[in-house]
């Protein structure tokens, strides 16, 4: 006897689906990745700055606290706290900003904005005279850190193309925890007003070039700059690319979110167990205390 397998239809809206990913996928494979590269560097001279900035509190906390100094300020362990604690939770009040701003002006100018804000928090931070001095700098560093972290994975993966979104999402965390790597051992070095300056140098040289640097095409979608995004496209993947496969991709990923977003309430199950999910996640991340340790390890280990 002869057994005969059975396999299920296939509708014809699924194999339509699957035909176009094979084109799209197939249409990547002639992009050229010179100018996505170029951009994903200048955007990681964001993250070293990142990480630098985040790393300032445990390199300026053992030498703010130092009684012994012959001058220069010296806090107490109630303000040290304040400049130990400000940062992660201003981190927060960056996020929340950034998520409304790259939707208003998009990745790149809330990248550029939040690079600025990063120069401006180290001005304070050099020239502090007085606590009140190093308060307003450490709530704008933490605010500035706050507001590039997101546009800047967002844009990095949104650039990618398909078969590379996963390594480029994910060097930006390795970028910025070698920058705060680099902070403390820098900062072991040279003097503690001199270095904010140093860990800001990445995002000025970002600045710079930061013509260079492309909008998100799925922002430029999205607000209805279609014509803008293909050029951009065009111009990222090379004369050989075919752009619209990728324009109707990001049109069709818009859309979906966009319905998917208007059938879910506040009290859906959609809506509430993902909360619930990461509230959690966060929850017991902020209970190890990582950024706390990292700040008073300096201080609580006395090396020779």
């Amino acid at each position: 006897m002869s057994s005969t397998r059975e396999f299920a239809p296939i509708d014809k809206l699924e194999l339509a689906t699957m035909e176009k990913e094979d084109v799209l996928i197939s249409n990547q494979r002639v992009a050229q990745t010179f100018k996505m590269t170029v951009i994903t560097g200048l955007c990681l001279l964001c993250a070293l700055t990142l990480g630098g900035a985040i790393s300032f509190g445990s390199i300026a906390l053992p030498y703010l606290l130092d009684q012994d100094k012959p001058n220069g300020i010296v806090l107490d362990q109630t303000q040290g706290s304040w400049i130990a604690a400000l940062n992660s939770s201003m981190q927060m009040v960056g996020n929340l900003l950034a998520s409304w701003l790259m939707d208003r002006i998009g990745r790149k100018k809330t990248l550029v904005v939040g690079s600025i804000l990063n120069i401006i928090a180290s001005a304070f931070l050099s020239f502090s005279i007085n606590f009140e001095m190093l308060l307003v700098g450490s709530i704008i560093n933490g605010t500035s850190c706050g507001l590039l972290r997101p546009p800047l994975i967002l844009l990095i993966i949104e650039i990618s193309l398909i078969r590379l979104r996963g390594a480029m999402g994910s060097v930006e965390l390795f970028v910025e925890f070698f920058g705060y790597l680099a902070g403390l051992m820098i900062g072991s070095l040279v003097n503690i007003h001199i270095m904010p300056w140093i860990t800001v140098g990445p995002c000025v040289v970002f600045l710079l070039f930061s013509w260079y640097v492309i909008e998100s095409p799925v922002w430029l979608v999205r607000r209805g700059c279609a014509d803008e995004a293909r050029k951009n496209i065009s111009w990222l993947r090379g004369p050989d690319y075919q752009v619209e496969p990728e324009i109707k991709e990001i049109e069709s990923l818009i859309t979906s979110v966009m319905n998917n977003n208007n059938s879910v309430t506040f009290t859906d199950r959609k809506f509430m167990f993902p909360l619930i999910l990461v509230s959690f996640i966060f929850s017991v991340h902020a209970t190890r205390a990582k950024q706390k340790n990292t700040n008073s390890v300096l201080t609580i280990i006395k090396l020779p």
